[in-house]
């Protein structure tokens, strides 16, 4: 669903977060009210990759891993939202991957965006694990999918209640955002063990006739389908990144408002 991203190497993802502290917000940019830094660690906290894994077959130690999308926690024991398209990757035999769905958790730091796009690793590439990650699988085939709004409701197969991890569970605003309401999102790129935050705002809204699209003004990357849109408050959420702009929508996102997530989680829990 995305097109190729603007890399930023370390030492310019250094230069942002500095300006990220500095500003008290993700990006902020002159003029614009944005959350503070305790806002974005909270929201940031209930945010995970979702990974291709391979293991060896002598010991299923994982080797290799790939983000594939960017997931939000809505249940304590492991119930999480995704956009629907990326369960593709895990299905889809054509793309030539065979792999684990799982979702990670690492100590990694989060970094965060103003205009730039962020991008860790070419589609191709897959990253050697880190062994301080801990991965928890889930059945892509058990997802319950909504593919008219492209919205998934997906459950880790461990109860992570019962882990020694933890992590924030969002809650789906029961608001329509209107034009202009800062916002920001929070999603993981091809280097999946760091998030980034940006900082935006409502640039459309879903019109009366029941259609579920949201306009955000800046734009996405590789992997961040599914990334969560934050109020800015940072507690709720009010939709999901589906898909970046292009042409003469360059620079801009798109995404279902938390209608769309509330009538899939209502027809998961059936």
């Amino acid at each position: 669903m995305f097109g190729s991203s603007k890399k930023i190497s370390a030492k310019a993802c250094s230069g942002i977060l500095l300006l990220f502290m500095a500003a008290g917000g993700p990006g902020v940019s002159a003029g614009q009210s944005g959350p503070g830094i305790g806002g974005v660690e909270r929201a940031s906290g209930a945010v995970v990759p979702i990974v291709c894994l391979i293991r060896t077959h002598h010991d299923g130690r994982v080797i290799r891993y790939r983000s594939v999308g960017t997931g939000f926690f809505v249940g304590t024991s492991g119930t999480f939202v995704t956009a629907a398209h990326v369960l593709a990757n895990f299905t889809d035999s054509t793309k030539g991957n065979v792999c684990r769905a799982a979702v990670a958790f690492s100590p990694a730091t989060r970094k965060s965006a103003g205009r730039e796009h962020w991008s860790g690793l070419p589609a191709s590439a897959w990253e050697s694990a880190p062994k301080n990650v801990q991965w928890f699988p889930f059945d892509s085939a058990a997802c319950h999918k909504n593919h008219k709004f492209d919205v998934a409701v997906c459950k880790t197969i461990r109860d992570l209640t019962r882990e020694s991890i933890s992590h924030g569970v969002v809650a789906i605003s029961t608001v329509r955002p209107t034009t202009g309401t800062n916002v920001f999102f929070v999603g993981y790129g091809r280097q999946a063990l760091d998030s980034t935050a940006v900082s935006a705002s409502i640039a459309g809204v879903p019109p009366s006739d029941g259609s579920y699209a949201l306009e955000i003004d800046k734009s996405a990357w590789l992997g961040a389908s599914g990334s969560p849109i934050f109020a800015s408050d940072g507690t709720n959420v009010v939709g999901m990144i589906i898909k970046t702009g292009i042409g003469e929508t360059s620079g801009r996102s798109f995404g279902v408002a938390s209608d769309a997530i509330r009538t899939v989680l209502e027809e998961a829990a059936k």
